[in-house]
Parts: structure tokens; sequence; C-alpha cells
């Protein structure tokens, strides 16, 4: 990704478009020849496991496809809206019912994958960074009150510096900033919200920072020892900043230089990383009961968030269809396998993001 540091790039409105990756969904030839206009291959490249053939799901969701006659551009959208659907991202359920909505009103709206955050987690994300810079430079700087909590937060959990815990600080920063992250979205937004994209990285990066990190990793490595390994990992963990677990792994890290001991502090769990297995078998129940037009039975044990997601996914489906069916079919296979296995939404995901990132380039040759 070529880097923008020196350039600020926005969007307001318009997104990438979702017709550049129409083409990472098709895999499966069509049995019989399309009409004019369709494509000769059905919409099941990210729901098919290593390539299997014999999966009745497959076959009843592109029967289903067949069924829907002329797939125009904008029920295309929602498709790759679809296969955007990850429930690993901090943004979950919400962005599932955000698709199911969608779905019911035939309109797709903006969407994120791999890599993409929204414009808060960017900013949560420049918080931490800057708090980190802050403590090393031993006064504390924020303009909102999230920044001020966050930055509090960072202060507290460092405590007293001492010279290793400086370097580790240091080092966490660099690596911290060596994060690559953006804002950008696929669609188009109707608010036509201004979006700042870029910097892709949460401060402005030195010449020699790279340098740098090697020799703090070093004098670390020197006075730690083995007790080093922990703490000299990718900065927040081997997962991108759009992971449910990001943030936490890097409280955990930036706690145990407050400590000087791997996990010697542990932060809070954050009530929305609570409970997701439970979430998705609930989104399971709810979509398949949708396409295959079928009563939820009645379960007393869901507890009032429970009860409120079926009721939000059920009231934005609306009524069911041929092409309601097949979208919702195909999001509920997409998250069900992401329940099997270790499954990427978009299973080309490095062509998803050279796609995106060209897109961000061309914007910015483009001025």
């Amino acid at each position: 990704m070529k880097d923008f540091q020196n350039r600020a790039i926005a969007l307001r409105g318009k997104g990438i478009p979702y017709h550049l990756v129409y083409h990472l969904l098709e895999a499966t030839p069509k049995f019989v020849k399309p009409s004019p206009g369709q494509s000769k291959r059905f919409h099941d490249a990210n729901l098919l496991w290593r390539g299997t053939i014999d999966d009745r799901e497959i076959e009843a969701i592109n029967d289903l496809e067949m069924k829907a006659e002329g797939l125009t551009p904008s029920v295309l959208d929602l498709r790759a809206m679809v296969d955007f659907c990850c429930i690993w991202r901090y943004d979950y359920p919400e962005n599932l019912l955000f698709i199911c909505k969608s779905i019911g009103e035939m309109k797709a709206y903006p969407a994120r994958c791999h890599y993409q955050v929204g414009t808060e987690r960017g900013e949560e994300l420049n918080t931490y960074s800057s708090a980190l810079k802050s403590w090393l430079d031993g006064k504390q700087v924020f303009s909102t009150e999230r920044e001020q909590e966050i930055t509090a937060e960072v202060f507290r959990i460092l405590g007293t510096k001492n010279p290793l815990k400086e370097k580790l600080a240091e080092r966490t920063y660099l690596g911290l900033v060596n994060r690559y992250f953006d804002c950008s979205f696929f669609g188009y937004d109707p608010s036509e919200t201004r979006v700042s994209i870029s910097p892709f990285f949460s401060q402005a990066k030195s010449s020699n920072r790279q340098n740098r990190i090697y020799e703090l990793e070093r004098e670390i490595t020197r006075e730690m020892g083995g007790e080093s390994y922990n703490f000299l990992g990718e900065v927040g963990g081997v997962e991108p900043p759009c992971h449910f677990k990001y943030i936490r792994r890097l409280l955990i890290l930036i706690g145990s230089i407050g400590s000087l001991k791997w996990r010697g502090y542990t932060p809070s769990m954050d009530p929305r990383m609570k409970g997701r297995r439970e979430l998705t078998r609930l989104c399971l129940t709810v979509l398949e009961s949708f396409f295959r037009e079928k009563d939820i039975k009645a379960d007393g044990a869901l507890d009032k968030q429970q009860k409120e997601l079926r009721d939000k996914i059920i009231a934005s489906l609306g009524k069911p269809d041929t092409i309601k069916k097949w979208l919702t079919f195909s999001l509920y296979k997409n998250v069900k396998n992401q329940t099997l296995y270790q499954a990427y939404t978009m299973k080309q995901w490095v062509e998803f993001v050279r796609i995106k990132d060209a897109y961000i380039s061309n914007l910015s040759a483009s001025g």
C-alpha cells in the first residue's frame, strides 16, 4: 500500500463501487445458459469450503439464484454486502443486522470488510497511539472526552516511568504506528458524510522508525532475556485492527509493560465481547426461519439482548420473496461457515485488499 501520509484523502457519500469485486463472488459454472447480461457462474465463491461440490445448501442457494431472474447491479451490490459479513469484527452483530436491513429494503448501503474500520474505531486507534506518545513525553494531551478517558487509562496502567518501561512503551508506540488501517467503505452513503480515509496509520511515520524499533528490541532483549518474547510480538496481535480482540490485546500489552510482567495486568472484559457464539447461533436460527419460511420456536431462555436482536432481524428482513431468500440463505451460509472453519469472508482477500487500495490510490493520484 502506497504511503499517503503527506496527503489527506476523504470520501463524501460515494465509496468504493461494489461492482469492482463482483468477480470475487463468482465460482460454480451455471448448468444452463444464462440470459443476456447475466453471469455464467453462480455467486457462491465465498460460500464454498475448499472447493466442496457435494453441499446441499450450496445447491439450494444456487437453485434460488437461478429462479431470481435478472440480477440487477443493485441486487449484486447486496450480494457483495452479504459476503462482507464477518463475525470476528468489532462491529458484529450490528454489521449483520445492517445487512438484513439492506436486504429488507432491497437497497445496498455502505459496508466494510477486511482491514476497513469505521471512523470511530479509527479515532480510537489514533488515541491509543497518541496516549502512549503522551506518556513518553510526560504530559496528557487530548481534545475530547473519549480521548481524555483513553489517555487517563493508559497513564494509569503504565504507572511510574523507569528506563525499561520507556523502551517497551516506545517500541509499542512505534509498533502501533506501524499497523495499517483505513476508514474507507464500499457503496454509497446517502447522508454524504465526509469520511477521512487517509492517513492509513495512527501517527506520522519517521524515516528511521524501523531502525529505531530494531534498536529498542535489541536493548529490551538484552535486559529481559527470554521474558521479552511476549512483549515484542505484533502490537495488537496478529489479527487486523478490525478484529474484535484487537484493542483488548493492545491493553494487555500496555498493562504488562506497566507491571513489567506478562499479563501482570488484565483489562476488564468489554460486555460487547461476551456471548458472541450464542448470538451467532440465534442469528443463524432466525435467518434460516426466513428463507425456509418457518416459524421460530419460542425460547424462554433468551435474554433481553437476544430477544431484541431476534426481533430486529425479523423486522428488518420484511416479507420473503425469491431474491430476499437467496440473499438471506447466502448470508446464513457465510456466517455458518465462519463458525465451522477458520474461513475468510472473502476467499480471495488479498485480491480484495489490492482492489480496495488501488481505488484509493487512484483517488489520490487524481487529486
